[in-house]
């Protein structure tokens, strides 16, 4: 994973410094969710409110897997718990990269979906396979984690820009 030349694509920004980065360990457990939202701060004063020196720039997750039954691959149709990353220029943007070769990463709606695409919102569904890592731009893309049935962990965390 070549992480920093990634970063600079999805952001134009040339580095990002180590010293901007914010990282956190997520327990989901069954009924658990996120609601739609976008992970950058509007404002300078929003960082500065939250005693931030940085601005978050490139948003990314690395699943670790269930605390439970791991024995069974994740089926977001029976164990919920997907990401949903909203809009065809969000989906088209995402860097994943995955240490399986599970069939069940993606659903994503394709152009043969005309029909959907015309009446509903784009949107694409990524399990929470472990070892799987996402990658998208703080500022733009619209996301959240769908209700889990089954226990889910991960370390999601921003790359971040100086805003001083």
């Amino acid at each position: 994973l070549q992480s920093q030349e990634e970063a600079q694509l999805i952001t134009g920004i040339e580095e990002l410094h180590p010293r901007f980065i914010e990282l956190s360990y997520l327990s989901y457990q069954p009924g658990s969710f996120y609601r739609r939202h976008v992970d950058r701060f509007r404002t300078k004063e929003d960082n500065n409110k939250r005693g931030s020196l940085s601005s978050r720039v490139v948003s990314f997750i690395l699943y670790l897997g269930s605390d439970s039954d791991t024995t069974r691959e994740w089926n977001v149709n029976v164990d919920g718990g997907a990401l949903r990353v909203y809009g065809r220029e969000n989906v088209d943007s995402l860097i994943c990269h995955t240490t399986t070769s599970s069939s069940n990463l993606l659903h994503i709606l394709n152009d043969d979906d005309a029909d959907i695409l015309e009446k509903e919102e784009v949107y694409v569904d990524i399990a929470p396979l472990p070892g799987t890592l996402i990658m998208f731009d703080s500022s733009k893309v619209p996301h959240a984690v769908r209700e889990t049935y089954r226990s889910r962990r991960c370390v999601v965390g921003w790359f971040g820009a100086p805003c001083f």
